[in-house]
């Protein structure tokens, strides 16, 4: 563990070195690594923080994603419940289920507003663009939407 992130080393069949990240420290601004032992973080997973892992909840107001970032896991951010608005950047592109929490997320900012879809139990839809043009009209969505997997392209 380094400055509460934990690093996970990626095992898919073939693919480059890569590292996932999770985090169980205090602090309320999170800055995402973009690397680990010289190989890109490319996924976030659980983000609790200290208090949530005692049973409370997390502290954090507000996160940097960094552009190695290209999956978000179900349920990422769901105990960060004073986390009101996040960006997004143009390289993630899958988020899980739940990832957000719903009842603090305002706002969501997308770098890159086309192409996304979202599905649940069979069912798939495409996100509108013009939606995810506004932060607090991707939030509505999202929330609206709040258990199905968001996917880009």
């Amino acid at each position: 563990m380094k400055n509460g992130f934990q690093f996970f080393l990626n095992t898919f069949l073939g693919a480059e070195k890569s590292y996932s990240v999770t985090y169980e420290g205090n602090k309320r601004w999170l800055a995402i690594p973009s690397e680990f032992d010289g190989a890109p973080v490319t996924a976030i997973g659980k983000i609790s923080g200290e208090e949530a892992r005692k049973g409370g909840r997390a502290r954090v107001t507000r996160v940097r994603i960094p552009e190695s970032v290209t999956t978000i896991s179900e349920m990422a951010f769901a105990q960060c419940t004073a986390l009101k608005k996040i960006a997004l950047p143009k390289s993630v592109i899958e988020i899980g289920s739940g990832a957000f929490p719903k009842d603090a997320i305002q706002k969501i900012f997308f770098a890159d507003c086309a192409g996304w879809t979202v599905s649940y139990n069979g069912k798939t839809e495409d996100v509108p663009e013009e939606t995810l043009r506004a932060p607090e009209k991707a939030a509505n969505y999202y929330k609206s939407h709040l258990m199905w997997t968001w996917k880009k392209g």
